[in-house]
């Protein structure tokens, strides 16, 4: 008789459970942390609004993926650290903020999804979590627009550095991604 939390499935399909549930408390452990940090800095509600936000954009908009689960969890600890900093400590002239979130809102929209080396997208893929990701920017506007007339300034700056840093990741994960192919046609020329 098996017994345990996997005990009826396939040796493959406990591997896949097993993946799932590992990545799952690595996911809700990040997000532990990063509650914790957006504490400590004095921005609590700002750093759950903040993770919604960009947690939800990022599955759906892709970018910059680490080569490692080690160089992941040290890349999106620094990058949610410099935007909490970020959201805390830096403070803008309102039209050169407007003008950063509405640039990295655009760029999102134009540019999303970008696709990795380990999960590429195929054109049905890529028009799905496109569309998603430009509903997610929309919907982020409109958070952004209502909290600039109830003059709600946590809320402008999340989505503010949201929209701008996301931009900056899909930038980064556009140009590794054209790296990417320029490499691999250099190995293989005939391609």
């Amino acid at each position: 008789m098996k017994t345990g939390l996997f005990a009826d499935l396939s040796e493959e399909d406990k591997e896949i459970a097993e993946y799932g549930l590992k990545q799952g408390l690595i996911l809700i452990g990040g997000l532990i942390l990063a509650v914790a940090v957006g504490w400590l800095l004095g921005i609590p509600g700002q750093a759950v609004l903040f993770l919604l936000l960009a947690y939800i954009l990022r599955i759906f908009a892709g970018g910059y993926h680490a080569t490692t689960p080690a160089r992941c969890g040290v890349i999106s600890a620094i990058f949610i650290l410099i935007c909490f900093l970020c959201i805390k400590y830096i403070t803008l002239p309102s039209m050169l903020t407007h003008g950063l979130t509405l640039a990295g809102g655009l760029f999102i929209m134009r540019f999303a999804p970008v696709d990795t080396a380990n999960k590429e997208l195929d054109k049905k893929e890529e028009q799905v979590y496109g569309r998603i990701a430009r509903r997610i920017v929309l919907a982020e506007f409109g958070i952004y627009l209502i909290s600039s007339l109830l003059g709600w300034e946590p809320g402008t700056r999340c989505v503010s550095v949201c929209l701008f840093l996301m931009a900056v990741n899909l930038a980064v994960g556009l140009a590794n991604k054209k790296r990417r192919r320029r490499l691999d046609h250099d190995e293989n020329p005939d391609l």
